[in-house]
């Protein structure tokens, strides 16, 4: 059963390599863009001072200055205003102006003159510390502010309906941003890379999220995105490392993609509050107590009986030995509270805490099927290190190398499933066959009268080991025989047959 999954091979390249290379190409396009801009704006000097123009401004110049009108001259630069030393300024859109030449200048202020801001206008101007808008600014296009490396504050027009591709991308010092209400789409990677970006809150009229949108924003450890939101992109939350919450509404669009594709908290309050009221724990594990809604607030933990559980100062708790503890944190003067609960480290004890902290009573057979294959997924990594050098322990093979210590093969993940499944009192049976010509061990499992199959182990994407996995596969997730026999095979006599194409999602065994 020591059976290499090479679908998740395939599975992690797909996820992780293939948007990877699309954003490349697509970067790659950005500094032609910004040559070709940087081209339509001329910096003259006249009368000793300096002034940004446009490609047809400067052409009307050089009309006048042929015909040797300067008086010409000098009125059309004296009607340009006083933003024309800062900025090339051409019917109400702004092509650039102040750069990396003027490194002394470290806040920029949009006039009010100014109702559009042009494509990587002020792409790579590293300087730039401050930003803010006057509310006359509608439209921000593409690469606007991108590679602003030491842009730490922006200050967004409030009547900004549009942030163009890439507008802030690779801005790392940028650590958060309030978005306007007239706001209605986040473009296609216009925060990439914001990798101090800590919060965002999508206001009400934001009803899309593109494509990387957020991608790469690695500090970022809440997002609040409502019943309005109703398209989130591809990887558009992707390498998010540090994601807690996402503060949502109940039954909306949002809370179905957080709950397919990221692995965090889905919450519903925008109250600073515990992640969990009670949490069980076996000794020797660790948790992250999390404080939600105090993403930039200074939070101090402790904990009330520290011989059982300890927690440091970023809110790491560690299971020291079996009893009750409280850990408290305090945001802002307000103490917030979680009641530990550390039991003796055994696979039993292991089931017990996944059913203490992830289950309720009322809850449906595939509810509990649904939340135990997900929950092996995301805390259990394949043990391909030790198959590929042919040393798998034999733990590996068992529920305690995958509920116990995370890492196992084939059969491992199956046992798992089982003894949760046993837990619960929900029929089940292990299939051991092969896959790709391998040996290979997966799960049958029983929903009222209708038996499926299930693989956990081919649903997992990670492979190597480090449990980094944000989404749950489902490929193999209660299907029938005929559609498990694509890449399996197994002795069909020897178990129970699985030819139902419909689940009753609602059935409550006895238990």
């Amino acid at each position: 059963m020591e059976h290499l999954n090479r679908t998740r091979f395939r599975l992690k390249y797909k996820q992780i390599i293939f948007p990877f290379l699309i954003a490349v190409l697509s970067f790659a396009f950005l500094p032609a863009v910004r040559a070709q801009a940087a081209k339509s704006i001329t910096r003259l000097t006249f009368n000793g001072q300096d002034y940004y123009l446009t490609s047809n401004q400067m052409d009307y110049v050089n009309q006048l200055t042929d015909t040797n009108d300067y008086i010409g001259v000098a009125k059309f630069i004296e009607s340009l205003g006083e933003d024309a030393h800062y900025f090339a300024i051409e019917n109400g859109v702004l092509y650039g102006g102040v750069g990396k030449e003027n490194p002394q200048i470290k806040e920029l202020k949009i006039p009010n003159s100014v109702h559009t801001i042009a494509k990587c206008a002020f792409q790579g101007c590293d300087q730039f510390v401050k930003i803010s808008m006057s509310d006359s600014v509608k439209v921000l296009e593409y690469g606007a502010f991108a590679d602003c490396s030491s842009l730490k504050s922006v200050k967004l027009s409030k009547n900004l309906t549009y942030i163009g591709k890439y507008a802030f991308q690779n801005c790392n010092k940028l650590t958060s941003i309030s978005l306007p209400s007239k706001l209605t789409t986040i473009e296609y990677a216009a925060f990439l890379n914001c990798t101090s970006l800590k919060s965002v809150t999508l206001p009400k009229s934001v009803t899309t999220v593109k494509e990387f949108a957020f991608y790469g924003c690695s500090k970022l450890k809440s997002i609040k995105m409502l019943a309005n939101v109703s398209e989130i992109g591809e990887s558009a939350l992707y390498d998010c490392k540090s994601l807690q919450n996402v503060i949502t509404t109940q039954g909306s669009y949002a809370e179905a993609y957080a709950k397919e594709n990221l692995n965090c908290a889905i919450i519903y309050t925008s109250k600073v509050t515990m992640a969990n009221k009670v949490q069980y724990l076996l000794v020797g594990d660790t948790y992250n107590s999390m404080v939600y809604n105090a993403s930039g607030k200074r939070v101090t933990y402790s904990s009330t009986n520290k011989k059982v559980a300890t927690v440091d100062k970023n809110g790491k708790v560690k299971a020291v030995s079996n009893g009750k503890a409280t850990i408290q944190a305090v945001v802002d003067g307000k103490t917030v509270k979680c009641s530990v609960i550390v039991l003796k480290r055994s696979v039993d004890n292991r089931v017990k805490q996944f059913a203490k902290n992830y289950t309720k009573p009322e809850m449906s057979d595939y509810q509990i099927i649904t939340l135990a294959h997900e929950w092996l997924i995301k805390n259990v990594s394949y043990d391909s290190k030790n198959y590929e050098n042919g040393s798998v322990p034999k733990v590996s093979h068992t529920a305690q190398g995958a509920l116990l210590n995370g890492v196992a093969v084939c059969d491992g993940y199956a046992y798992g499933f089982q003894k949760i499944m046993d837990y619960f009192h929900i029929p089940n049976n292990i299939v051991i066959g092969k896959s790709n010509g391998e040996g290979h061990a997966w799960n049958l499992v029983k929903i009222k009268d209708q038996w499926y199959q299930i693989d956990v182990t081919y649903d997992d994407p990670i492979i190597n080991g480090k449990n980094q996995n944000i989404k749950v596969y489902k490929n193999y997730f209660l299907i029938n025989d005929e559609q498990m026999k694509k890449d399996h095979t197994w002795n069909s006599d020897k178990y129970e047959k699985c030819t139902a194409t419909k689940i009753d999602k609602d059935y409550v065994s006895k238990r």
